[in-house]
């Protein structure tokens, strides 16, 4: 019962956060008003980290919180995709030892799923095709939906 509560509370402050990067925050002037921003969520920014960190720890999924604490910290779309596919790296790697001692994976789990990286490196490629085309405005719209999609998964976890 308290994961389904946590998750509740995860999935609606999402919708919240998506709600508010996908209407607030559409004309937002990235030249004039992007420090008026920053200054105004840094207070969140530390609680978003760590909620992050706690959705990490007991869902395996922290991303969202984490991208939208840091997403006014980087100077491009760019450095912010490079930075968090750093940090979704190492979070699943540093998760798999925690996943081995609870006996929730196994190494003969990767047996049965080694073509799977066929199609993650094409997704890659493909987003990184796509991400070199769109434009900055549409990227925020882009973490708004996904951070969206998250919150709704976080509902019915």
């Amino acid at each position: 019962m308290p994961v389904k509560i946590l998750s509740l509370i995860f999935g609606l402050l999402l919708i919240f956060i998506a709600l508010k990067n996908l209407f607030l925050e559409k004309n937002l002037d990235p030249n004039n008003e992007l420090e008026l921003q920053k200054k105004k969520f840094s207070f969140l920014k530390l609680k978003l980290i760590l909620i992050g960190g706690i959705a990490q720890g007991a869902f395996g999924t922290g991303g969202p919180f984490v991208v939208n604490a840091l997403k006014y910290d980087f100077a491009n779309k760019s450095s912010l995709r490079t930075t968090m596919a750093s940090y979704f790296l190492f979070c699943n790697i540093l998760r798999m030892p925690f996943l081995l001692y609870k006996n929730e994976f196994s190494p003969t789990f990767f047996k049965e799923i080694w073509w799977i990286i066929i199609p993650v490196f094409i997704a890659i490629f493909l987003g990184h095709k796509v991400h070199l085309k769109i434009k900055p405005q549409q990227f925020k719209i882009g973490i708004g939906l996904i951070t969206l999609i998250a919150g709704v998964k976080f509902l019915f976890y």
